[in-house]
């Protein structure tokens, strides 16, 4: 049995998006895992679809606006909508709820490793 797979949009940085297969996200602990009913398109998407945005570079799975059931995870069987903001936790400004401010943030739909793409 092979790696599994789901399909995705993949900005190829060619003006265009191609859906194509790609390996399933890895999860990380206290994670889960999404299936993905409906992602939106927003003004920083279409930034980094134009190429006016450094910090995406293609290929890449855009779309941090995402809707779906949690397929794996504790909240299994649940309808959810994804926070894209990912922080440390642990710095002063995610211990004074400033999350937005952490310095190792990231954003989904802005990092290269598979399992920190969009949606």
């Amino acid at each position: 049995m092979g790696e599994k797979l789901m399909k995705a949009a993949l900005d190829n940085g060619q003006g265009d998006y191609l859906v194509q297969k790609v390996p399933f996200p890895k999860r990380f602990k206290n994670s889960a895992l999404i299936k993905v009913i409906q992602s939106g398109i927003c003004g920083s998407d279409m930034h980094a679809y134009h190429g006016h945005d450094e910090r995406r570079i293609p290929p890449l799975i855009l779309g941090h606006e995402v809707s779906g059931i949690v397929e794996k995870g504790k909240l299994s069987g649940k309808k959810v909508v994804l926070n894209p903001l990912i922080t440390c936790g642990k710095c002063e400004n995610c211990k004074k709820g400033r999350e937005h401010l952490c310095d190792k943030r990231i954003i989904l739909g802005m990092n290269k490793p598979i399992e920190r793409q969009g949606g």
